[in-house]
């Protein structure tokens, strides 16, 4: 037995309850056995203490976001690692492979539906001590990473790269992002900025402002006015305006408020 987190209520904290553990002998061939080292908390998991994807709790421990130390594989996952590997992974167990989400140009198998589960809402997740994952969908942590700033690159990371990818920026070319100063905004800057993109980000908070320059853009205040905000990327990026844009936040700010400074494609 291992404490897991679970869902006993909707609406009410996480419950500390045992849990039965997975074991080595339960492992199908992709799988991976890690113990958890962290497990980040994200907006999905307010969903499902929510109850929106359930019509009663599940019981199953939350968190799509797990880093932690491998202690058993599958056959296939023995192939690409080895055990005491530190390793992230996405949510994702089984995926068909056959189907169009599966082999579609994104390969965006998070949408396959005839997977196994995704880690948290339908499978179960990493506010446990031990939890599996597939190796189709793992990486190695690089020794100067932590477990804890490994751990939001599973979810948050994934989204931000996505993003900037869709946005098809060459290097060279401008990228305008709003909500550049959030969690998902300072991910895909530094994306951006590694793939040789110049990157202009658009914020409303002090301390967003800031973390946009920290990461490597910059920083262009909205409070003052739409039209100021125009003019101020204006004078950076020049008149022929950003290849892309990419919102990536909920805020009032909102990606057609940077209309005027795009360039037509």
């Amino acid at each position: 037995m291992m404490k897991a987190a679970v869902v006993k209520q909707f609406g009410v904290p996480w419950s500390i309850e045992d849990a039965p553990a997975p074991t080595s002998e339960s492992l199908d061939d992709h799988d991976i056995l890690i113990k958890v080292a962290v497990a980040s908390f994200c907006h999905t998991d307010v969903m499902v203490l929510n109850g929106v994807f359930h019509d009663k709790p599940s019981g199953l421990p939350g968190s799509h976001e797990p880093s932690g130390t491998i202690v058993a594989l599958g056959s296939e996952a023995a192939k690409s690692f080895v055990v005491g590997d530190r390793i992230i992974a996405i949510g994702i167990r089984g995926p068909c492979g056959d189907c169009m989400d599966c082999n579609g140009p994104e390969e965006f198998q998070l949408s396959c539906k005839f997977n196994k589960g995704y880690a948290g809402i339908s499978s179960p997740g990493a506010f446990a001590e031990y939890t599996v994952l597939d190796d189709r969908f793992a990486v190695k942590i690089p020794d100067e990473l932590s477990f804890i700033k490994a751990a939001p690159l599973t979810c948050a990371g994934c989204t931000s790269w996505r993003a900037v990818k869709r946005a098809a920026v060459k290097p060279g070319g401008w990228l305008g992002i709003v909500g550049s100063g959030g969690g998902l905004g300072h991910l895909a800057i530094q994306i951006a900025k590694k793939q040789g993109i110049n990157v202009v980000g658009i914020e409303a908070r002090d301390v967003a402002l800031e973390l946009t320059r920290k990461a490597g853009a910059s920083a262009v205040d909205v409070r003052p006015g739409k039209d100021v905000m125009v003019q101020q990327v204006r004078n950076l990026i020049g008149s022929r305006g950003a290849g892309q844009g990419d919102n990536l936040c909920d805020a009032t700010i909102v990606l057609s408020d940077a209309e005027p400074f795009l360039r037509r494609a």
